[in-house]
């Protein structure tokens, strides 16, 4: 056995591995998790690690994405190690993610004859964000995030189906449930667990049917039909496997195979069947929008991609500490802020939001997307180590034009215009942080929306509280009801309306 010893976190671990054996499969049964936002396929090039103690063999993957002086100075591709000899490596310190665990708290004169507390939580494909509510008069009395640590298994939840139709469906839910109940302990250090009466829990429908160990394969493929319509109330001990907490535990059903009970408490929130000609999105990997005709609450996804969240990007990023998360361009010098004000590393979704806007605005690129000879090759460079390449454009031209076709058929099915639609509610991380101005001038969003957008933050979480108060039942099942799911893998014209919206 070879002898394979790792420092993380300030920690150390001695492991045993057989010759050949994958160290980062090593890791994941010993329960110390990376981010491989690609699977482990060696092509996002994030899973870097140091080998400390000698050279280490590398192959081709490490000096394509690392480049021969990191390789040289002992950097590694974590998921291309394999254990050839004793190796001691070195885990770099997980950044910490600029989390949305709050929403634009509407006035809510609440004062009710309930005792205790509820916990809300909506649980993300990248982060899990949640609080601590006093039932009776309805004030937040804490906040905790964290990473969702699924993200061993992929950054996205096509690759965290994958993973579970390959058999990790058990370690999938164990990791969930793990980081879950470390929010709920860190949420009541000052109370007693007794007090908590309610936990209501929400998510998309892949992180629904991941915590609930269901199988993912209804949802994975034609007709993609999603089995948690209901809203379901568990025991504790249920879920979770202990008696930890005496709580009921509610989690919020989903409207499809692509649309999740994070979106269902968001228009719950947004109270959307009460506000007619209202456009809901929610964008991330998936953009998931809705829309209200006064009948049916039109639904769908639009196919976004990870761009928006810093994946496919060279440069890119999540929003952590040292992400450019705004720019400008004056002609001659970049302008720029990072998380935390830290040193620049890369680019997050907002901030590539404006580069490319600025890119726009001074000529850089024409209408097709094509940058100017000047950057072709080099790409445009913003900060010492951040830049935007030709195909970091085109990435971003995909995904916008998936977004706004998305748009243009939900109006269409629900037979609204454009200029009709009276407010935009803008939910989620992403939304809460881009510069609208720029969001214009991409194409992301339509110019007839100018004036009408609102951004909401966590809308989910929002309306997990607003659920956790007054359980407005009656209103989750109208939404249900309402709900008219919109595949755009079905429509004839989605393609041709995805390639129109492409230009900028």
């Amino acid at each position: 056995m070879l002898k394979i010893n790792v420092l993380y976190d300030g920690k150390s671990a001695a492991l045993s591995a057989y010759r050949g054996e994958s160290i980062s499969e090593l890791l994941k049964k010993e329960g110390i998790l990376i981010s491989q936002p690609c699977l482990g396929k060696g092509k996002c090039g994030k899973c870097v690690v140091k080998v400390l103690n000698r050279a280490y063999p590398y192959d081709e993957a490490d000096i394509k994405l690392l480049g021969e002086k990191a390789v040289n100075e002992g950097l590694r591709l974590l998921c291309r190690m394999k254990a050839i000899r004793d190796v001691e490596i070195e885990l770099k310190p997980q950044k910490k993610f600029d989390i949305l665990a709050d929403f634009e708290n509407k006035y809510l004169d609440f004062n009710s004859e309930q005792k205790g507390f509820a916990i809300c939580l909506d649980i993300g494909t990248t982060t899990l964000a949640a609080q601590l509510i006093n039932l009776r008069d309805g004030k937040i009395v804490k906040v905790c995030s964290k990473i969702n640590s699924q993200a061993t298994f992929g950054a996205d939840v096509v690759s965290r189906m994958e993973a579970s139709l390959k058999g990790n469906k058990e370690e999938l839910e164990k990791i969930i449930k793990l980081d879950i109940m470390g929010c709920f302990n860190e949420l009541c250090t000052d109370i007693l667990k007794c007090e908590v009466k309610k936990i209501i829990l929400a998510g998309n429908t892949v992180m629904t049917y991941l915590l609930l160990g269901m199988d993912c394969k209804d949802i994975s493929q034609f007709p993609f039909k999603c089995n948690f319509n209901d809203l379901k109330k568990y025991c504790f001990k249920d879920i979770f496997g202990n008696d930890e907490f005496n709580a009921d535990v509610y989690i919020i059903n989903c409207l499809s195979a692509f649309v999740g009970g994070d979106i269902v408490s968001g228009a719950v929130f947004c109270a959307l069947l009460e506000n007619k000609n209202s456009l809901f999105i929610d964008i991330g990997t998936n953009a998931e929008m809705a829309v209200f005709n006064g009948e049916k609450l039109f639904i769908c996804s639009a196919p976004a991609g990870p761009v928006f969240e810093g994946g496919e990007i060279s440069c890119g990023m999540a929003s952590v500490e040292g992400a450019i998360c705004s720019a400008s361009f004056d002609g001659k010098i970049w302008s720029y802020e990072t998380i935390n004000k830290a040193k620049a590393v890369g680019i997050c979704g907002s901030g590539l939001i404006d580069a490319v806007a600025a890119i726009i605005e001074n000529n850089i690129v024409d209408k097709n997307g094509l940058i100017c000879e000047k950057y072709f090759d080099s790409g445009i460079k913003i900060g010492k180590n951040v830049k935007i390449s030709q195909a970091d454009i085109r990435k971003f031209q995909l995904a916008k034009a998936a977004v706004r076709a998305g748009i243009k058929i939900l109006l269409k099915k629900a037979d609204i215009e454009l200029c009709d639609i009276k407010s935009i509610f803008l939910s989620g991380g992403f939304g809460s942080k881009i510069n609208t101005r720029s969001a214009f001038r991409t194409g992301l969003l339509p110019a007839e929306f100018e004036g009408k957008i609102c951004s909401v933050g966590n809308s989910s979480l929002g309306g997990l509280r607003d659920i956790a108060l007054i359980m407005p039942l009656g209103c989750l099942e109208n939404i249900k009801k309402a709900a008219f799911d919109i595949n755009l893998a079905q429509i004839n014209d989605f393609n041709d309306i995805f390639m129109e919206e492409i230009n900028f």
